[in-house]
Parts: C-alpha cells; sequence; structure tokens
C-alpha cells in the first residue's frame, strides 16, 4: 500500500514538473518523458546562433526519485568547458549547487542548458583544456567546438545510445524528395480546406 502511495506521489510530481515545463517553454529546447521510465527525459536543443551555431544536441535528463537535482548526460559528447569530455555529463550543480526541491524545477535546467552554449564559463569546470582554450587560444578552442558540431550532427541520424528501443527516444529521419513533396501536399490541402472554411 505505502510502495503504491509513494509510486502515485511521484507520478503526481513528474506530471506537475512536466506542466511547470509547458508554462516555462524554452526556445529551441524539447524533451518527452521516457515511455519506460518518467525519471528519464529525452531532450534535444538547436542551436541557430552562437559560437555552437548549427547545433543540434541530444541529451538524457536523469531525475532522481528523491527530487535532487537532475543529471544531464550528452551523446555525443560536445567540446565544452562545463562538460564532461568522457561522460558528456553537465555541470548542473555549477548553476545551482543547492538544488531545493520547492524552489528549482526541470525548466530550470533547460534554460541553463541553453545559456551555457552563450555565455561560456570557465570557472570549476568539467573540461579544463576546453576552459584552458577558450581563454588563452581561442582559434584552436572554435575549431574542437566546430569539429564537436559536426560529428554530432553526422550521428544525429544514429539510433540513440540510451534506450533506443524506447518509443519516446528522439529519432531524426533523412527526408527523401518523396517525403518532402508529401509534406508540401499535406500542409497545402490543410491550408486549402481551412481557407474554404473561413469564406
Amino acid at each position: 500500500m505505502s510502495s503504491n502511495y509513494d509510486t502515485c506521489i511521484l507520478e503526481y510530481k513528474i506530471h506537475a514538473e512536466y506542466q511547470q515545463l509547458m508554462k516555462h517553454q524554452v526556445p529551441n529546447v524539447y524533451v518527452i518523458p521516457s515511455a519506460t521510465s518518467s525519471f528519464i527525459w529525452y531532450g534535444v536543443i538547436f542551436l541557430h546562433q552562437g559560437l555552437y551555431e548549427g547545433g543540434v544536441f541530444r541529451f538524457t535528463l536523469f531525475i532522481p526519485d528523491n527530487f535532487d537535482c537532475p543529471r544531464v548526460i550528452f551523446n555525443p559528447i560536445i567540446y565544452h568547458p562545463l562538460i564532461n569530455n568522457e561522460t558528456g555529463e553537465l555541470d548542473v550543480k555549477q548553476y545551482i549547487p543547492n538544488w531545493k526541491r520547492n524552489i528549482h524545477h526541470i525548466y530550470h535546467v533547460l534554460f541553463y542548458i541553453k545559456e551555457i552554449f552563450f555565455q561560456i564559463e570557465t570557472k570549476n569546470c568539467f573540461n579544463k583544456e576546453a576552459a584552458n582554450l577558450y581563454e588563452n587560444n581561442f582559434e584552436l578552442f572554435m575549431k574542437k567546438v566546430k569539429q564537436s558540431v559536426d560529428y554530432s550532427n553526422q550521428k544525429l541520424y544514429d539510433n540513440p545510445p540510451i534506450n533506443s528501443d524506447d518509443p519516446h527516444a528522439i529519432k531524426f529521419t533523412k527526408m527523401t524528395e518523396e517525403m518532402l513533396n508529401q509534406t508540401k501536399k499535406e500542409m497545402l490541402n490543410k491550408f486549402n480546406n481551412h481557407s474554404n472554411k473561413s469564406s
């Protein structure tokens, strides 16, 4: 009985977090809870400007069952001072060192994920080499960033490295000419149907 009750409470908290996220949407950052565990969320960020322009980075967010500070793992690993160069983990505690369950929420973490690509922090970093290059050899830093962006985009159409059989895992498919034409046709049909109803 207690176990079922605890599970219901946890599921309710997860649902509340997702509702909060709907109110505080982060532009160009998308997440969806796993189909098999509410405590795993799959995410992707699209970067249209800045040092990491053109990057499409997938990440997985792991929420502890005590609702402590979530862990964020990028895969493929991104070359960034705040991202561990061996594990792909983002240093979330750099942003929120004392996570408080009633104050901090998942959407705070998503805003932070976006912010790290525009405001580069070099103190207390996971990747000291990247921090050092950013400060002392910016040209080489940018070369490694571009390699990281290119590699991530090359891997975009691969199966996700974590739980690839999960129906909610974020997957990308190359659009063929036939698929593009079919999508255009469907959009035009919807537009024409809407126009006919309006007139």
